[in-house]
């Protein structure tokens, strides 16, 4: 699942002198992330977003939508984005994890505005519904590999804005999706405005 797990492999065992680059997760070349056309991937965005709004408070209604999904755990650092949510959009967290990862966040969600935590489990299907659906994917990790997540994210025509560490470093800053420094909060929120107002980046655009 990363360059770094690719290397180990072509230096322990002999793959016919075949140069490994990459171990790309199955689920991407798989029938679930490839199937929908571009009148399906809409029609999906409007029942997902249509489905979100009905969980936002009225105040909520009609604000951008960023998204983060994956493994509760400390080095995610969820807690992060929800200090950098703007005023011009909502942030929902999907995953799953140890009820202690959840407890904290759980209960920082609360006191949050605009912040709304899912803690459950999403199957392929309904986690690329949530990808299709939202107007940014975010992640502040900086502990990623290769970052299973951003990359099914940019599978699904979603901007992504990371933090740029280790394996988000594979995202190029302008072309792949955003840096952002999740660390500064005020400048977060700032670049996270910036982000939405900018959209796709320059090569998801072009092959949209």
């Amino acid at each position: 699942t990363s360059p770094e797990y690719a290397r180990f492999l072509e230096d322990t065992y002999d793959f016919l002198s075949i140069s490994i680059r990459m171990i790309w997760p199955q689920l991407l070349w798989s029938e679930l992330f490839y199937t929908w056309n571009a009148t399906e991937r809409s029609i999906i965005r409007q029942i997902q977003r249509k489905i979100w709004q009905q969980k936002l408070l009225p105040e909520d209604k009609g604000k951008s939508i960023i998204l983060s999904v994956g493994r509760l755990s400390p080095e995610k650092r969820i807690d992060l984005l929800m200090d950098s949510i703007p005023e011009t959009a909502v942030l929902i967290v999907h995953g799953d994890g140890l009820e202690s990862h959840k407890r904290p966040l759980r209960e920082k969600a609360e006191k949050t505005a605009r912040c709304y935590f899912l803690p459950q489990y999403l199957s392929a299907k309904a986690m690329r519904s949530a990808y299709f659906g939202c107007d940014l994917f975010a992640s502040a990790s900086d502990m990623e590999t290769n970052g299973l997540t951003v990359v099914e994210a940019i599978a699904c025509e979603a901007p992504v804005a990371v933090f740029p560490a280790k394996g988000h470093l594979q995202v190029k800053d302008g072309e792949d999706g955003w840096y952002v420094d999740f660390e500064n909060a005020k400048m977060a929120r700032q670049q996270l405005i910036d982000c939405l107002r900018k959209g796709q980046p320059a090569s998801l655009a072009a092959s949209s």
